[in-house]
Formats: C-alpha cells, structure tokens, sequence
C-alpha cells in the first residue's frame, strides 16, 4: 500500500508559484483558443439612436444578435452597421 506524501508549506508554496508563472508566460486566449466563438458575447440594443448610437462602437466586435426601435429610420441605420441581427419595431 502506498502511503500518501504530506506534502510541506514550502513545496506547496513552490510548485503553486512555477503553476502560476507558467499561466502568466502563456499568451493571452492560447488555453482557451483565441478565435473561439464563446469568446463573443450575444447583445441585443434596445433603442439604436441617440446613446444606442454611442455604444454601436464599443458592441461592434461582439455577436449582436438583435436590434429594437421604435424609429424605422434609427433600426434601419443601425441595421446597416448589424446586418445578421434581428430587426424588432416596438
């Protein structure tokens, strides 16, 4: 039978620290994978004139899945800059 090593404060400490400097080394995403598609967040924006209109920018590298107004005009605008979202008029 085997015994179980107690392991001391001092190895823990050592062994926690090379496990942490070897996650500080790797490059941001190469655990996960950059480019994978659970990276993006699903948005939808409610009311795409006005202060809508100023965050389109910062939501512009997401997956925005749907857009509401109740201004044909405003959804249609921001409709041209999220083609593959959703389009609801309420």
């Amino acid at each position: 039978m085997k015994k179980n090593k107690i392991v001391g404060r001092r190895e823990f400490l050592k062994s926690t620290v090379a496990a942490g400097a070897g996650l500080l080394i790797l490059p941001g995403g190469s655990l996960m994978g950059a480019g994978a598609p659970s990276n993006k967040m699903n948005v939808a924006l409610i009311g795409v004139g006005g202060r809508g209109r100023a965050h389109q920018g910062a939501i512009a590298g997401e997956n925005v899945v749907a857009l509401c107004d109740v201004d044909s005009r405003q959804l249609a605008t921001a409709a041209k800059k999220f083609p593959r979202a959703k389009h609801y008029a309420d």
